[in-house]
């Protein structure tokens, strides 16, 4: 077929307008009326005796009600206003090179119809170099930066500020969420499992109904070697770091396969699992935003940690969890501690309890610990 499947077409179309020019150059300006847009097309085109990829062209577009949702038949998208403007040549995403200016006045989607969307910018070589911006009663944002896709080297460099977006406004959430914050990112790479840079989510304020709530650093996240992944994070909610030999994409497999003597499931035992090998450590930190965004039920919160290690060709992996004191949905814990060993055919697991309680009732000093071998588990509890 000539249009792809899922898209549906005008049933009818009139164009009208004039064509000036020889047989290498040509001028045209074209208006369009159809059941699903109406618009016009002001077109230059030069080179026309060359390759394809090497016509050079200057349009200027303006479209009104283009009914987005009808032809890509998906009904959480509505009607789009806009203009356009393109210079440079090309005419598909691996050889275009051109500027690009954009005015999307209207757009809807999922029920909400979003106005003033600005694009400003240059597209060659799978990249993206420029700024957009929008400024809309419940949405107001401003993107400087690079986005490149090439296949050579990725590259995503650029600053996002979200000056504030009503997701209950927007039709996002049914809560009443305002929030506001800036990103950055410098970042490159093919996949999870070689980049290298930094990400940074800062500045970050959210209000709910009434109340504002803010965290100066919500994530801050640094891949600095491919060979040895030494990722960091530093936030207001936590810190850690992973260290050694990460293959990201490959994780959930491996860890898989390293239990299998647990349990019986079907596993690609293809898939190489070699040189999984890395240390992590992760510190909680208290914060309102846990108890009063995130988990409105968590009364009392003093942080904890976690640490390990997973080495795929030892068969060897270690967790130790500690949280001093949590109160959820009035449960209250205290000194809570989980200590997990294991290999590729045994797994011994021990929790630790110096005090829990719940209304009227009360436990203190217990240990629940036991093993999972063979498709058995075992287990003891003490007190």
């Amino acid at each position: 077929n000539l249009f792809p499947e899922g898209i549906t077409l005008p049933r009818r179309i009139t164009i009208d307008g004039s064509i000036k020019g020889n047989q290498k150059d040509l001028a045209s300006t074209l208006t369009l009326k159809s059941d699903l847009t109406n618009g016009s097309i002001a077109l230059n085109l030069t080179n026309t005796t060359d390759s394809i990829e090497n016509i050079a062209y200057k349009a200027a577009l303006k479209f009104s009600k283009i009914e987005l949702g009808k032809i890509i038949q998906d009904t959480a998208f509505g009607a789009v206003n806009l203009e356009a403007y393109l210079d440079g040549q090309g005419v598909d995403f691996e050889n275009i090179e051109s500027i690009v200016r954009a005015n999307i006045n209207e757009f809807t989607y999922n029920r909400y119809t979003y106005s003033e969307l600005v694009i400003d910018g240059k597209l060659m070589d799978k990249t993206f170099m420029g700024n957009a911006s929008m400024n809309d009663t419940n949405l107001i944002f401003k993107f400087d930066g690079l986005v490149s896709i090439n296949d050579s080297i990725p590259e995503y460099k650029f600053k996002l500020d979200l000056e504030g977006i009503d997701m209950q406004r927007l039709n996002l959430t049914t809560n009443d969420y305002r929030i506001q914050s800036a990103i950055t990112a410098d970042l490159t790479g093919n996949t999870i499992d070689d980049i290298v840079g930094n990400f940074q989510i800062k500045g970050f304020q959210i209000k709910q109904n009434e109340e504002f709530y803010r965290i100066d650093s919500l994530l801050f996240v640094s891949f600095k070697d491919t060979a040895n992944s030494n990722i960091s994070i530093d936030s207001d909610l936590l810190t850690g770091s992973f260290k050694g030999n990460i293959a990201f994409s490959e994780l959930g497999n491996s860890m898989k396969k390293f239990f299998r003597g647990y349990y019986n499931d079907t596993i690609n035992s293809s898939l190489n699992r070699d040189n999984q090998k890395f240390d992590f450590e992760l510190t909680l930190r208290n914060n309102p935003i846990l108890s009063e965004i995130l988990l409105p039920e968590l009364q009392t919160f003093e942080g904890g940690y976690i640490k390990g290690e997973f080495n795929s060709n030892r068969d060897l992996f270690n967790v130790n969890l500690s949280v001093p004191n949590v109160n959820y949905s009035d449960v209250q814990v205290d000194s809570l501690s989980i200590n997990v060993r294991a290999n590729n055919r045994q797994l011994d697991y021990e929790l630790n309890l110096q005090r829990v309680s719940y209304q009227d009732y009360l436990l203190k000093n217990i240990a629940f610990y036991g093993q999972a071998e063979n498709d058995t588990l075992t287990s003891t509890f003490q007190q």
